[in-house]
Formats: C-alpha cells, sequence, structure tokens
C-alpha cells in the first residue's frame, strides 16, 4: 500500500503557525505521514511524538546540508565538528526510530 508522505516544515513559511496545528492540518488534508529537516538547536524529538501522537509515519529526516563541503575541503579543525554534527543527527534519528536520512 502506497503511502503519501509531506514536508512538514513550514515554520518559515507560515511562522505563525506552530507544530501540532500544522501536523493537524496535514492528518486532515489526508497525508500519511511526514518527513522534516533535522533541527540542530532543538532536535527532532516533539515533532517525532506529535507524529506518533496522531498516527502519522515518520518518514525521514533530512540532514544538514550546509557544512558537509567541510568534511572534504575543510581544514582539520573544521572537519571534526562538521562529523560530530552528522553524527548528533544520526544518533537522534536512531533514538527516535527514524531509518532513513
Amino acid at each position: 500500500m502506497k503511502k503519501f508522505i509531506v514536508n512538514a516544515d513550514a515554520q518559515e513559511r507560515f511562522p505563525n503557525v506552530g507544530l501540532k496545528e500544522r501536523l493537524t492540518a496535514i492528518k486532515k488534508a489526508g497525508w500519511d505521514g511526514i518527513f522534516v529537516m533535522w533541527d540542530e538547536q532543538n532536535g527532532i524529538g516533539e515533532v517525532a511524538a506529535l507524529a506518533r501522537e496522531m498516527g502519522l509515519t515518520f518518514h525521514s529526516v533530512h540532514a544538514l546540508l550546509d557544512g558537509t563541503p567541510l568534511m572534504w575541503e575543510g581544514t582539520d579543525e573544521q572537519v571534526a565538528p562538521e562529523i560530530s554534527r552528522q553524527i548528533r543527527c544520526l544518533e537522534e534519528c536512531k533514538k527516535e526510530g527514524i531509518d532513513l536520512v
């Protein structure tokens, strides 16, 4: 059975619409699940908990890309923090049961 997944990141476009309201609208519109960009500051725990509570599949998390070139082109001082950041994303996804990053 196909599942229809939508990007739940709309905070920048709709700053006055809270997370619960966004997920409620997504569910009401008939979507089966969501994906989001990893939030380095706030994590994804709240999103994961609300998605589970609402019966939405948390399909995947998009890791941050802005620093990934540093892993290949950066100095030693730049490489370690970026690798650490990417590992934190993976660890949080594992903790929340999200298998696709």
